[in-house]
This record gives C-alpha cells, sequence and structure tokens, in this order.
C-alpha cells in the first residue's frame, strides 16, 4: 500500500491527527485523503456551530454571567483557531510564513484548552461558593488565563526552539528537540485537570441525587446530562489523540469529534441551556418574560448562588444557603425542582443556571 509521510505531505490542507502525535509516522494515502476530507468537513460545522453559539450569548437576554463569558471566549478562540488551521498550510512553500503559521496556530490551539481549564475553574469556584470577588476581578483572571498564559508559552517556545518552527514541511511544530511538548505538556496538564473536575461533577450531582431519593433512572439521565454539557467545553474528546498512532479506529474518532468541536458545543452544550432554550422560545413565541424584582447580572456574589453546574437541565437546581439566616443549614444544601409537575419557582442566574 503506498503510503504518505507527513513530513513529506505537499497537499495544501491537513488533517487534525497531527496535532496531538508527539512524533511522525506514516499513514495510508486512503487513509489521509479521508481524514483530510473529514477534517475540511469538520471544521465548516464547527465554525457554523461557534457562529451560532457566539449570537445566542450576545443577542439573547440575561446571557451575562461567567459562564457564558467563558464559552463566548472558547467560541472565539476555536473559531480564529480553525481559520488558521485551514489556511496554514498553504504557507509551507515559504520558511518564514511557515514558522508564523507555526507560532499562530500553537497559540490559538493552546487557547482553546486554556478556556476550557477557566470553565472549570469556574465550576469549582461555584461549587465551593468562592465567587465572592468582584466581577470585573474575575473576568480578567480569566482572560489572563485564557489569553496572556499562551503568549508566554508561544513566547518561550520561539525563543528556546524557534529553530525548529516550521522546519518540516507541516507547518506545526517538529519533533525535533522535543518541540512538540510545548503544546502537548501544557494540554496534557489542562486534560487532567478537566477529568478531575468532571468526576467531582459526577459525584457532585450523584450525592444532590441520593440526598433527594431520587429515582435510579434519573439519576442516570442527570449524569448523562452532566457529561453530555461538560464534555464539549472542557474538550474532554481530545483524549482520543493519546491513543497509539497505529490505532486507526481512536485516529478517525479525534478528528471526526474534534475537527466538529463548535458543533459539539452547539448541540450538547448551548441547546441542553434551559434558560437558554426558554429565551429562545419566548423570542419565537413573542411572549414577554415577568418582571423579576431583582436583576442580578452578578448573581454570582449574592447569597443565593447555583453551584452544581453552569448549564444543567431543569432538575439540577441547587442552591448555596444563605448565610444571613440565624438557624444552622448544612454547608451544601440543594433543592430539586420536580419536572415532573409541582415545579418550584426558579430564577435566572444569568449564565446559565437556575435557583429555586
Amino acid at each position: 500500500m503506498r503510503t504518505s509521510d507527513w513530513t513529506n505531505n505537499h497537499s495544501n490542507v491537513a488533517n487534525y491527527m497531527f496535532l496531538m502525535q508527539s512524533s511522525n509516522y506514516t499513514v495510508s494515502a486512503s487513509d489521509e485523503h479521508y481524514l483530510v476530507r473529514i477534517t475540511l468537513t469538520g471544521c465548516g460545522l464547527s465554525l457554523v456551530g461557534c457562529i451560532i453559539c457566539l449570537f445566542l450569548i450576545c443577542f439573547l437576554p440575561r446571557q451575562k454571567g461567567d459562564g457564558p463569558f467563558i464559552v463566548a471566549n472558547l467560541c472565539s478562540a476555536l473559531l480564529t483557531a480553525q481559520l488558521a488551521f485551514i489556511g496554514a498550510e498553504n504557507a509551507y512553500p515559504t520558511r518564514t510564513w511557515c514558522k508564523g503559521a507555526t507560532a499562530v496556530l500553537h497559540y490559538l490551539y493552546l487557547t482553546i484548552h486554556f478556556w476550557s481549564l477557566c470553565f472549570s475553574l469556574h465550576l469549582m469556584m461555584k461549587l465551593l461558593g468562592i465567587l465572592q470577588t468582584e466581577k470585573s476581578k474575575r473576568r480578567l483572571m480569566l482572560m489572563c488565563i485564557g489569553w496572556f498564559l499562551p503568549t508566554i508559552i508561544v513566547g518561550m517556545t520561539a525563543v528556546l526552539r524557534g529553530d525548529t518552527y516550521g522546519k518540516d514541511q507541516l507547518c506545526w511544530l517538529t519533533a525535533e528537540k522535543n518541540t512538540r511538548l510545548a503544546f502537548l505538556g501544557p494540554v496534557y496538564f489542562i486534560m487532567t485537570v478537566n477529568f478531575i473536575v468532571t468526576i467531582i461533577m459526577f459525584i457532585a450531582r450523584l450525592a444532590h441525587d441520593s440526598r433527594k431519593h431520587v429515582p435510579l433512572f434519573k439519576r442516570l439521565r442527570h449524569q448523562l446530562m452532566t457529561f453530555i454539557t461538560l464534555v464539549p467545553v472542557l474538550s474532554l474528546t481530545w483524549v482520543f489523540g493519546l491513543s497509539p498512532a497505529s490505532n486507526m479506529v481512536s485516529q478517525y474518532l479525534f478528528v471526526i469529534i474534534n475537527s466538529s468541536q463548535g458543533l459539539w458545543i452547539l448541540l450538547g452544550h448551548m441547546m441542553f441551556s434551559t434558560p437558554i432554550k426558554a429565551l429562545l422560545l419566548t423570542k419565537v413565541m413573542g411572549e414577554q418574560p415577568k418582571p423579576k424584582k431583582k436583576e442580578a447580572e452578578d448573581s454570582e456574589s449574592s447569597d443565593e448562588t447555583a453551584v452544581l453546574q453552569y448549564n444543567c437541565p431543569a432538575e439540577n437546581v441547587v442552591r448555596k444557603p444563605s448565610t444571613r439566616r440565624s438557624h444552622q443549614v448544612p454547608a451544601f444544601h440543594a433543592e430539586l425542582s420536580d419536572s415532573s409537575g409541582g415545579r418550584n419557582k426558579e430564577q435566572d442566574l444569568g449564565d446559565g443556571t437556575t435557583t429555586a
């Protein structure tokens, strides 16, 4: 079978496989052909998904919390990264342009993962109830993590290993001198943190359902919803890139899922958001929402704070008890609105969560 090595790849567009590989390897010409087509199709769907997500966050009312802010930046990073990815391979005939394209891709794909890390930190802060800092300070911290830390990594790599940037005809970090660890190292670390946070969210959801004596079927449904809503924004599907290069099934799954990540964020994260679905229904039906007693744009700093998930079903209603109450209450108290009827009145927190 005729093969095509990535270091001798003269195609104008590469595929997503090389992003997570620590060394060059040989892939069959037929696999390369299909993977490139899948990559282009996935990137197109992802771009559409990111644009719709940004539209929903920017133009729907009451989408002002830290959760939508992080998702908007994540979609912006993903949008620009995939546009740069599609155009980067056109720079390979010129070494200078290829080095520049490599630096841009290195930075943008790092920002995707660092904004995923920001979402994990956001979830943990809500779970622990430590969102008492000012909104401007929180946003500044998130911006530094999401946009500034990748700049430091790319800058240090350019200074220490700049001669290896774009050295192969594929405009990406080379395997020489372990330069690819400048991308893979931070990604491995962030994926580990995100997996730990996801497990904590599963445990918190399960503990909450156990206290409420929720039926087994509904518990399983809650766990599935937690998985569906968190996986796209935490970039957990990049774990397929850790499989051996010879495992083509995992490689195909990696390309199919991650090249279309923006679409999965739209379908799995945004469309499973009860507040967003309610706002869309309001827009379509032309009904005006009932006025609220207190409009809380920065509701995370209030006494009643959602602490379980940013994007949860209507049943996943969690409330942190007010410290102003005179009687003793548990440190982690959750109230569940019954989706089958008798639902408590819910308060929109502006970041995708609701409180009873």
